[in-house]
């Protein structure tokens, strides 16, 4: 029996890292074509990333990603676990009100409403600003449906056995429910993060001037250095990504 559940684990395993180099190859494919010269003269070069890093259009557009992705999740973090709270406590007919909202708003693609959108945000001078693409993406209906799939786990005896000891809504929120939820929090910034950073449609229709453009708007722009680009705007995304998986893969 014990033979049958060791092969039966060393199978599952090699499946599962088999499915894992699949899913990593792009990246790690990436990676290796980034160190070569692009005239094919050497195995080995860091030519892209010197060309790369002294283009100062490439530059000001990662840093225009990072400063878009830190703000915007400094909003969107607060207001999507408060939003998912609400949807797990209210009343049943609303809750099923705003889930079909909400999951309406998700899988409308972003060509069906862009054009009321583009009429707000020049009313209202949010037009070519990083504070409207900001406010654009902080209401992302991926935040509160993400928190509300994990908090729903959450038995309702928890929450009453906390009205006991306080009163205040808040204090059971943040020091009884979310540190229960630690792996959502990493799941929920890094889900969050992914979106904002890999942001095209929304900021190609809601940015003009060139000098606020985020990064993913600007891979091809130099074919000389489109590999190193590319490895640079993964690299965030993948320092995000390996940590949690890492923490959630060994946590007991």
């Amino acid at each position: 029996m014990k033979t049958v559940k060791k092969k039966s684990a060393i199978l599952s395993g090699t499946a599962l890292l088999a499915v894992l180099i699949a899913f990593m190859f792009p990246a790690i494919y990436i990676v290796c074509l980034s160190l070569t010269a692009e005239n094919g003269g050497a195995m080995f070069s860091l030519e892209q990333y010197r060309l790369l890093f002294g283009n100062a259009q490439l530059k000001r557009r990662l840093l225009n990603s990072c400063t878009l992705s830190i703000k915007t999740l400094v909003l969107q973090l607060p207001l999507s676990i408060m939003g998912g709270v609400m949807l797990t406590r209210c009343m049943p007919w609303l809750k099923r009100a705003l889930l079909v909202l909400l999951l309406l708003m998700l899988l409308l693609p972003f060509q069906t409403y862009m054009f009321p959108v583009f009429i707000l945000f020049k009313r209202y001078g949010l037009y070519d600003t990083h504070k409207g693409l900001i406010l654009f993406a902080a209401f992302s209906p991926l935040g509160p449906l993400t928190v509300y799939s994990f908090m729903r786990a959450i038995p309702n005896e928890q929450w009453e056995a906390a009205s006991l000891d306080t009163s205040s809504f808040f204090r059971t929120v943040f020091h009884v429910i979310l540190p229960q939820l630690k792996p959502m929090l990493a799941t929920l910034t890094l889900l969050c993060f992914t979106e904002i950073w890999n942001m095209v449609d929304p900021a190609i229709i809601l940015l003009q001037k060139d000098a606020l453009s985020p990064a993913s708007l600007s891979l091809n722009d130099n074919k000389a250095v489109s590999w190193a680009a590319a490895t640079a705007y993964l690299a965030p995304i993948l320092l995000l990504y390996v940590p949690t998986v890492y923490r959630k893969a060994w946590q007991p």
